[in-house]
């Protein structure tokens, strides 16, 4: 890894979304070497003490960045409180140029399993992580990563969560290779780009999936959940929860009634915060 400069963590935070409220800890700019390409991410080790903490991977959207989604989630401020590490690791140009997650797609050859498995090992090394909780999750194209990482990447990553993405025409294909693995899926009911309805396009590799819900029971029924329980939120939220998993696993479908392709973030677009949300599904594991 080679570091590029340190960035002042209160001038790029953006997100700490409570009155007075910054983030205390350190973020750099790294680069990491793999498979022939230098592959960039962003790290942010807290304001407090990382030795055994968890490792939570954040994948931002189909041509989108690491600065853009670490602006917009609000994790830093729940890393100093909690003490977990956060990567937003950079995606590679597809075969048209943009900066995309390769979830199985037809439109790339890029080996972003290897290179993030990869990364997530170095990292834990390097700041001596705790291996059994690494964590994935991201929005749009980086939701279908973190699906990807689920059927894929089981040995290395804990949990995953996506947010208005889902599984690519491949993974849905092989879903049956998949292990139990918690999964937690927020979407939108009215979200023109991800279809919740499983319309996505086959061009790309990207279609293929049924609706949300099955895949949601999917994974559910991989995990060994019970039925599952149903829980008002709001006026617009409600939440599906699938407990008693295999080795304590559940599943969480929480689904937002007339709401588009964004990140939740409470008080502007959503009566949740996504960054909340995700960290209390991910802290159940230990």
């Amino acid at each position: 890894m080679v570091v590029l400069f340190v960035m002042s963590s209160v001038l790029i935070l953006g997100g700490c979304k409570k009155e007075n409220s910054t983030s205390i800890g350190e973020t750099f700019e790294l680069i990491y070497e793999y498979d022939g390409l230098a592959r960039e991410y962003i790290l942010y080790l807290p304001g407090s003490v990382y030795k055994d903490a968890p490792l939570i991977f954040v994948f931002h959207k189909y041509t989108g960045s690491a600065e853009d989604i670490m602006a917009y989630t609000n994790f830093m401020c729940l890393a100093d409180q909690y003490g977990f590490v956060l990567c937003y690791p950079q995606g590679f140009k597809d075969n048209m140029g943009m900066s995309h997650w390769n979830a199985n797609l037809a439109m790339s050859d890029v080996d972003d399993i290897g290179f993030i498995t990869a990364l997530a090992d170095e990292l834990v090394d390097v700041y001596a992580l705790d291996s059994n909780r690494v964590f994935a999750c991201g929005f749009s194209n980086g939701g279908f990563m973190s699906y990807t990482l689920a059927m894929h990447a089981n040995e290395t990553f804990r949990a995953v969560a996506s947010v208005a993405g889902i599984m690519s025409g491949y993974d849905w294909e092989h879903r049956y290779e998949a292990m139990s693995i918690p999964v937690l899926h927020v979407h939108g009911t009215a979200d023109w780009f991800v279809l919740p309805d499983g319309r996505m396009m086959i061009i790309g590799g990207w279609g293929g999936a049924p609706e949300v819900r099955e895949v949601v029971e999917f994974w559910a029924e991989i995990n060994g959940a019970d039925e599952a329980e149903a829980d008002e939120i709001s006026d617009l939220t409600t939440a599906y929860y699938y407990k008693n998993g295999k080795d304590g696993n559940e599943v969480w479908y929480y689904e937002i009634e007339g709401y588009g392709h964004e990140w939740p973030m409470k008080g502007v677009n959503a009566d949740f915060e996504g960054a909340e949300l995700i960290w209390e599904f991910f802290s159940q594991y230990k």
